[in-house]
């Protein structure tokens, strides 16, 4: 229950409190053994009488906790629309980083990997000779961590929004992709630095590139377990942005639902637009995220 309705709870029951004190206070010689319709009637009026009294004496009281309640509304109604600002901006910095640089890297690799396996495939049959090598290109770009406002969206619904429950634990998922996604980042170009500070040969960079294993045994699983983690911690920040941004939406929607049945006007309340990101291809599909689905919004 709202504040400003136990208060209107509290006021009603000050009325009838008033009432009786009124009548009880005002009527030392009533006769109770005599007590007949005339006297319930004349009661009635007393009570009647002292609680309109005590109405129009609380009417500047509740003029105020309505405009009190009018105030919380706009200004929760607000800081949702602000909310929902936040989140799609989040969620645009995971499309703009996948569609410049994590998706066609991605793309590139598995390309490569691919590639690589039908060559061998073709040596084996003796398509190719036995003496080529597989010629691959390295993309070494360096990536920028993300910086989005997510600070500034977990302050104000922390804050400043009545959210509990499953919009929060996006929230944290939301927060967790961000860190991972940054963490990706660093390792990547961590290999990156690696790569230009070495002479490797062409041997060497394809057991680090396609985490092939050496003649002493050895298997370095670093680059395919970075450009993984790259495409998945992107794909998971977008994913949660949408979810979080559409349980924004729902809890504005309903705001605003009370306030048009309080004040009989309906104010605009904001959306989450993916459309753009869904026809580049760039937004994970929810069959993607099945278990998700099932684990976590079916309990």
């Amino acid at each position: 229950m709202e504040l400003w309705e136990l208060e209107e709870i509290r006021w009603r029951l000050a009325d009838v409190e008033t009432a009786v004190y009124y009548f009880l206070n005002t009527n030392d010689g009533f006769d109770w053994g005599t007590f007949g319709p005339n006297a319930l009637a004349a009661a009635f009026g007393a009570g009647v009488g002292a609680g309109l009294g005590a109405w129009f004496m609380n009417r500047a009281e509740r003029t105020r906790l309505l405009a009190e309640r009018r105030r919380l509304l706009v200004e929760e109604i607000r800081n949702t629309n602000a909310a929902i600002a936040l989140t799609s901006s989040i969620m645009n910095s995971f499309g703009q980083v996948k569609g410049q640089n994590t998706a066609p890297m991605f793309g590139k690799y598995t390309d490569d990997v691919n590639a690589r396996e039908q060559f061998i495939a073709a040596k084996k049959v003796g398509h190719i000779p036995e003496i080529d090598e597989f010629n691959f290109e390295l993309d070494l770009r360096n990536l920028l961590p993300i910086e989005p406002p997510f600070g500034t969206l977990q302050e104000l619904i922390f804050a400043n929004i009545s959210l509990q429950g499953y919009p929060l634990m996006l929230l944290n998922f939301l927060s967790d992709s961000i860190k991972n996604f940054n963490n990706a980042i660093g390792e990547w170009n961590d290999i990156v630095v690696e790569f230009r500070a070495n002479n490797y040969s062409h041997q060497q960079r394809a057991n680090i590139y396609f985490s092939l294993t050496t003649a002493a045994g050895d298997t370095d699983e670093r680059f395919p377990s970075i450009q993984m983690g790259l495409h998945t911690y992107n794909d998971d920040g977008l994913f949660f942005a949408k979810l979080l941004g559409l349980e924004l939406g729902k809890h504005g929607q309903a705001l605003a639902d009370k306030f048009e049945r309080e004040f009989k006007e309906r104010p605009e309340i904001n959306t989450i637009d993916f459309g753009n990101l869904e026809q580049r291809g760039l937004m994970p599909s929810d069959e993607a995220y099945a278990d998700f689905h099932e684990n976590v919004q079916g309990n």
